[in-house]
C-alpha cells in the first residue's frame, strides 16, 4: 500500500475540475526503456478501466527515467494510483534489470534516484492534454518497442515525426520556407562533439528518411500514417497563418517528449533545409 502523502496529483484546468493527472516517474537504464514500454507500460495502459488518457515523456534528469502521466476521474485517482504502484514494482522486481547500487558520497548536489524504481510528483501536467499528445506517447509504445533506445533511435523516432509533420503541412499548401528558418548564427555552437559525430555517421540515413516520407519511395509504418492523419485533422481547424504556429509548436513538443536538446533540433532542422531547399 501506499499512503496518500506519497501521491501526487495535480489537477486540470479548471474546463476539467473532475479530473487529475497522476505523475509517475519510472527509473531504469536507457537500454531497458524498450523492454519498460513493451512489457510493462503498454500492458497498463492498455488494460487499465480507471484510465481516460496517457502521456509518456522520456527524460534523463535525476537518472534515466520515463514520465508516465495517467488522466482519470477525481473519484478513481486513489485506486488508480494504488494499483499503478503495485503494477510496476512487481514488475520492476520481476524482470530484473541490472542496476549500480549508489554509493556515497555522490558527484553533484543532487543524489540519484536508484534505478528500477517509481517515484510520484517528480513532474507536473499543467495543460490540457491534445491529442497530437497523446498520439506520440501512442506511437513511442509502437516504434520504440523492438530495439534498444539509445540515442540513434530516439533521434530517429522524431526525425520521423517531424518530416511527417512537414509532409503534411506541405500538402495543405504551406511551403518549407514558411514554416522553417535556418538557426541564427551561434544556435548550434552548444551540440557536443558526439552528436556531431552521430550527424556525419548517419547523413546518408537521414536522407533516406526524408526521401522516403516525403516522395512516398516507400510504404510508411501504420504508426506514421496515422500521425499524419492526425496532424491533417488538426491543421484542418486553423487558418494559414495559426498553421504556421502550430507548426513550430508540434515539432518544439515533439522533441520535448524525447528529451532532445534544442541544439540537436535545431541542427537536424538545418539537414532538413539542404535537403529539401
Amino acid at each position: 500500500m501506499i499512503s496518500n502523502n506519497q501521491l501526487a496529483f495535480s489537477q486540470s484546468p479548471p474546463h476539467d475540475p473532475d479530473v487529475v493527472w497522476l505523475s509517475i516517474s519510472l527509473f531504469c537504464y536507457q537500454a531497458y526503456w524498450h523492454i519498460l514500454l513493451e512489457e510493462g507500460i503498454a500492458p497498463f495502459v492498455k488494460n487499465m478501466g480507471y484510465l481516460q488518457a496517457y502521456e509518456i515523456k522520456l527524460n534523463h534528469l535525476g537518472s534515466h527515467n520515463v514520465e508516465l502521466g495517467l488522466l482519470t476521474e477525481c473519484t478513481n485517482a486513489n485506486l488508480l494510483a494504488q494499483a499503478a504502484n503495485e503494477h510496476f514494482n512487481i514488475f520492476f522486481e520481476n524482470i530484473g534489470f541490472p542496476y549500480e547500487v549508489i554509493k556515497l558520497p555522490v558527484k553533484g548536489v543532487f543524489q540519484p534516484f536508484a534505478m528500477n524504481s517509481v517515484k510520484y510528483g517528480l513532474f507536473t501536467r499543467e495543460q490540457r492534454y491534445s491529442a497530437l499528445s497523446i498520439g506520440i506517447s501512442r506511437f513511442m509504445l509502437e516504434a520504440l518497442k523492438d530495439e534498444v533506445n539509445d540515442d540513434n533511435a530516439i533521434i530517429s523516432f522524431a526525425f520521423y515525426l517531424h518530416i511527417g509533420l512537414i509532409k503534411t503541412v506541405n500538402q495543405r499548401g504551406i511551403t518549407l520556407t514558411e514554416i522553417m528558418q535556418p538557426a541564427e548564427i551561434g544556435q548550434l555552437n552548444s551540440i557536443s562533439d558526439n552528436y556531431r559525430n552521430k550527424f556525419e555517421e548517419n547523413n546518408e540515413l537521414l536522407t533516406e528518411i526524408i526521401m522516403d516520407i516525403v516522395n512516398g519511395n516507400e510504404e510508411l509504418p501504420p504508426w506514421l500514417m496515422e500521425w499524419m492523419s492526425l496532424c491533417d485533422e488538426e491543421l484542418a481547424l486553423k487558418h494559414k497563418n495559426a498553421s504556421v504556429i502550430f507548426f513550430g509548436e508540434v515539432v518544439r513538443l515533439i522533441y520535448q517528449k524525447m528529451d532532445i536538446e534544442d541544439a540537436v533540433r535545431l541542427m537536424l532542422e538545418e539537414f532538413i533545409l539542404i535537403i529539401l531547399d
